[in-house]
């Protein structure tokens, strides 16, 4: 459980899940995991996971609530955004902040 300080804002990422006689599908329990490692790097580019629910709807469906800190824009938005004559110095200095936080 986290405990949230009034007036901030987080982004919900709200998956419904189909539940079969195996449970929850291998690609959602990956995303999470996936998502929980990113969590441990904490790299300052990326944004954070703040915690994970899920709650049955009814016996053959699941909701998950992945919950992140809120940013100002999405990455769709950002890469919409890039110009398409881009340098590939600017290319290759974003791809350095990504990957190796500098």
């Amino acid at each position: 459980m986290v405990l949230l300080q009034p007036n901030l804002l987080f982004a919900l990422k709200k998956i419904k899940v189909p539940l079969s006689e195996d449970g929850v599908p291998q690609s959602v329990i990956r995303e999470i995991s996936a998502l929980k490692a990113i969590e441990r790097a904490d790299h300052p580019n990326i944004t954070k996971l703040i915690d994970v629910c899920h709650g049955l709807v009814n016996e053959q469906e699941l909701y998950i609530h992945v919950i992140f800190e809120k940013c100002d824009w999405d990455l769709y938005d950002f890469l919409q955004r890039i110009p398409v004559d881009m340098s590939d110095v600017q290319i290759r200095h974003m791809a350095k902040q990504v990957l190796f936080n500098n």
